[in-house]
C-alpha cells in the first residue's frame, strides 16, 4: 500500500461504492452515524475519503454518503493497493483503532475474507515449485485459521471457536452474538448443562462476554404441577416475565 499522493475533489470525481467493501465493518449505531453527520455539518468533511487507483472507496463509506446526501464537498485520497484483500487488510487496521470491535466481529471480517486469504495462499504455494514437489498430490500447507487470525489480530485458539460458531451454532445464537452488549437466553430445562450455560462458557473463555448476560430457565428444582401457562409464570418463562426481563437489561449499565 502506498500514498500516490493523488487528490480529487467530489465536483471532479465521483467515487464508485463496493459492497464487499462497504459491509467489510459493522455499521455504525443509530448513535455515532449520528454523532458522525452533526460533525460534518458543523465543521465539513476535513478528513478525505479514501480510494484506490480505481476511485473505489476503501475507507470513509459513512462520511461519503452523509457528504452525498446533504450536497456537501470533500476530497478523496488516491491510494494503491496490490489487491482488493490489501485494501480491506488495511481498512480494518484503520478502522480497528477507532472503533471498539470485539473477538466476535473481528472473527466474522476475518470470514469473509477468507475466500480471499485462501486463494492468495494458495496462489503463492503455486508459486513455490519446491514444495509441490514433496507434497503428496491434492495437499495443500494452507492453515487457514493461523492465516485468518492474523488478518484481524486474533489469537488462533479465539478464531477456531468463532470459525465453530459460525459453523454449528444455529442462526439466532450467531445474531443475538452479532455486536450485541445484551444477551437474554430462555430455555423450559434444568439449569445445569443448558444450552445458555454451554453459551455463557464459551464467552467467557474467549472473553467475548456482552455486557449483559441472562440466562432464564428452570433452575435447579423440578417443576411443580401445573399448566403450561402456570408453570411458564412459576419459574419467570411467561410474555410478562420476559419483557420485565428485557426491560431490566435495557436499564442496565
Amino acid at each position: 500500500m502506498r500514498n500516490t499522493g493523488i487528490e480529487y475533489t467530489s465536483a471532479e470525481r465521483t467515487p464508485t461504492i463496493l459492497p464487499e467493501l462497504a459491509e467489510l465493518l459493522p455499521p455504525l449505531s443509530g448513535e455515532q452515524l449520528a454523532a458522525l453527520e452533526k460533525d460534518i455539518l458543523q465543521n465539513g468533511c476535513y478528513a478525505p475519503i479514501i480510494v484506490n487507483e480505481d476511485l473505489v472507496v476503501v475507507d470513509g463509506h459513512n462520511r461519503q454518503q452523509i457528504c452525498t446526501r446533504h450536497d456537501l464537498p470533500y476530497k478523496m485520497a488516491v491510494f494503491a493497493f496490490d489487491d482488493l484483500l490489501e485494501a480491506k487488510q488495511w481498512a480494518l487496521d484503520t478502522q480497528k483503532g477507532r472503533r471498539n470491535l470485539d473477538k466476535w466481529e473481528l472473527g466474522k471480517i476475518a470470514l469473509k475474507l477468507r475466500p480471499e486469504i485462501e486463494a492468495r495462499a494458495k496462489a503463492n504455494q503455486g508459486a513455490r515449485t519446491d514444495l509441490s514437489a514433496t507434497l503428496p498430490e491434492g495437499s495443500a500447507p494452507v492453515d487457514t485459521r493461523k492465516k485468518l487470525a492474523a488478518s484481524v489480530g486474533l489469537g488462533e485458539r479465539t478464531m477456531g471457536k468463532v470459525m465453530q460458531i459460525d459453523e454449528h451454532a444455529p442462526a439466532a445464537v450467531k445474531e443475538a452474538l452479532s455486536g450485541t452488549e445484551r444477551l437474554l437466553v430462555l430455555e423450559d430445562c434444568m439449569a445445569t448443562g443448558c444450552v445458555g450455560q454451554r453459551i455463557a462458557a464459551i464467552l467467557a473463555q474467549e472473553r467475548m462476554e456482552p455486557r449483559c448476560l441472562t440466562l432464564k430457565n428452570l433452575g435447579g428444582r423440578f417443576a411443580p404441577q401445573g399448566t403450561v401457562d402456570q408453570l411458564y409464570k412459576a419459574f419467570g418463562l411467561d410474555a410478562r416475565s420476559v419483557a420485565d426481563s428485557v426491560e431490566e437489561m435495557l436499564h442496565e449499565q
